[in-house]
């Protein structure tokens, strides 16, 4: 019979006939674009993606929050201001290690990009916070989210989307929340409106909603950012040279889309 096993680090497999399984084993098809070489799994990395594959997967995820809508709320995600406010506190007290990491660790180009992060992430917060703190939240749908795209938990196969894989961090919240992942994620802000329009075909948004998409993405990208150079700051016996390349990658790709998300936030709040 499957059983359930629990690994030393929290994950869950499936135990069947003396062999170690995860849910993405089960899942027909492969991520939407490969790897680069020198990279490791873990972090994923935000990457390009072909037009028709992210309308395939906007419409996918409007169906799955469109058959979520009508449950009653369990465990809800802190509202945006609320994990906005939480991301600033700890950018604030993290900065200063975090510089001196940075300093010390990096050279040339990464360390002024790390450098440019840790200057950039209270602004964009609070730029956020600006136009969070004006959206109508009773407005706001809630609505199951997956709050983890990346390309390694979604697939397609033979040019079909085929499912989505690792629902760890399923939360009822905002779909501002999936769709901002999902931006930023895959091919950045020049996606926004074929990613709004593609999934409006399914489940049209609010206009509170559409409002909170870029805040959303600003709470995404600063916690991704403050999660890498986090990671980095342990220095090279906490990690592998993949995941190091792989978090490197991250914060080059992510930190101008943080860029443009904030002075969109700004221009908002004016």
């Amino acid at each position: 019979m499957p059983d359930l096993v629990t690994t030393r680090t929290g994950e869950t497999l499936v135990w069947i006939a003396g062999r170690l399984y995860d849910a993405q084993e089960f899942l027909g098809g492969e991520p939407p674009c490969a790897h680069r070489r020198g990279q490791d799994p873990v972090p994923n990395v935000a990457s390009a993606i072909a037009p028709e594959r992210l309308a395939a997967l906007a419409e996918a995820l409007a169906r799955l929050h469109l058959s979520t809508s009508g449950l009653q709320p369990g465990y809800s995600s802190p509202l945006l201001p609320e994990r906005l406010r939480s991301l600033e506190a700890m950018a604030e007290e993290r900065r200063k290690p975090l510089m001196q990491a940075a300093q010390t660790r990096g050279t040339g180009e990464d360390r002024d990009i790390a450098l440019r992060w840790l200057a950039l992430v209270p602004d964009a917060l609070d730029a956020a916070l600006g136009v969070a703190g004006r959206l109508p939240l009773g407005e706001m749908s809630e609505v199951l989210c997956h709050a983890d795209l990346w390309r390694a938990h979604v697939r397609f196969e033979d040019g079909y989307f085929t499912g989505f894989a690792d629902f760890e961090s399923l939360v009822l919240a905002s779909p501002a929340l999936d769709l901002a992942q999902l931006v930023a994620h895959f091919g950045g802000r020049g996606n926004t409106e074929a990613v709004i329009q593609s999934y409006g075909t399914v489940a049209p948004l609010t206009g509170a909603d559409e409002a909170a998409l870029v805040p959303e993405m600003v709470a995404d990208l600063a916690a991704e950012g403050l999660w890498a150079l986090e990671e980095l700051s342990a220095g090279s016996s906490g990690l592998r040279p993949a995941q190091e390349a792989s978090h490197r990658l991250n914060l080059r790709l992510l930190l101008g889309p943080l860029e443009q998300a904030a002075a969109t936030c700004v221009r908002s709040a004016r």
